[in-house]
């Protein structure tokens, strides 16, 4: 397990270093998660679902029936894409299946030294605020939407993300601290129909 964790923490410098993920380092980080939910959960991803893991990686739809492990798939391209330090959303259409998937994915994530967030209703802003701080974050839909839409009403009109950045760095801008999301970064969509 330690063993994992050190390539783990070796790959994501090497995702990072990189503008776009090259194949060596997808297949590398495809084969950490694999192994690491094989001893976490006892499942380990079949052919298909590596195949379904790479093209969530690159934005495509993946379809795949009820059953065939479409939660596990996800976890692929969740955990490489949060590797490379891209914030990750997994989105789901009921705070359930949420709850459900972190849970469930959870402890793969942790064991390669991601931390997994939940975004639920009657959260507190703070709350939320800190779950979206996490690698991976859980949520529904409608949550993220709003969330969103709050961030922007938030900024106003001065919301470029080069100006955000040098506010932040100045902390001349109390408008930053209170938004929720750390960006839009990637998104594993579930349902997406």
């Amino acid at each position: 397990d330690a063993a994992l964790r050190q390539r783990a923490a070796e790959l994501r410098v090497a995702l990072r270093s990189a503008s776009e993920p090259e194949l060596p380092a997808v297949a590398a980080a495809f084969a950490l998660v694999r192994e690491t939910a094989r001893r976490r959960i006892g499942l380990r991803h079949h052919d298909v679902q590596l195949i379904g893991g790479y093209a969530l990686l690159q934005g495509l739809l993946a379809e795949m029936a009820t059953g065939e492990g479409k939660t596990l798939v996800a976890s692929l391209a969740a955990a490489t894409a949060a590797l490379a330090g891209r914030a990750v959303h997994v989105v789901t259409v009921n705070e359930y299946l949420a709850r459900r998937d972190a849970a469930y994915c959870g402890p793969i994530y942790e064991a390669l030294g991601l931390s997994v967030g939940l975004v639920a209703e009657g959260q507190t802003p703070r709350q939320r605020r800190d779950a979206y701080a996490a690698d991976i974050v859980y949520c529904t839909n409608k949550d993220l939407a709003f969330d969103y839409l709050r961030d922007r009403m938030a900024l106003g009109r001065h919301d470029g993300n080069l100006r955000l950045k040098v506010e932040r760095l100045a902390r001349r801008n109390d408008r930053t601290d209170g938004l929720l999301l750390r960006g839009l970064d990637f998104a594993i969509v579930d349902e997406a129909d």
